[in-house]
């Protein structure tokens, strides 16, 4: 009994992290370079939902990362390296 109970509980660990990385897989993914100037690109417009953001400092300080609709913050990260 043990060993089927073991074997079950591994094959809906397999069946739920098999689930979350495919859905992992389906976010779209957006990347941003910023340096001392500028950000690039410079304007980026995203569909409603989940987006995932790669942001790479080449600056020479921490950040800060605001997501805006129209004037408003929506979300933000602070001191990015």
């Amino acid at each position: 009994i043990n060993f089927r109970r073991n074997a079950l509980q591994l094959s809906v660990a397999a069946l739920f992290s098999s689930a979350f990385m495919a859905n992992a897989a389906d976010i779209p993914q957006v990347k941003v370079t910023v340096t001392d100037k500028q950000c690039e690109p410079m304007i980026i417009t995203v569909n409603a939902g989940k987006t995932q953001f790669i942001i790479q400092n080449h600056s020479q300080k921490a950040l800060e990362w605001e997501i805006l609709k129209g004037v408003m913050v929506v979300e933000e990260r602070e001191n990015i390296a």
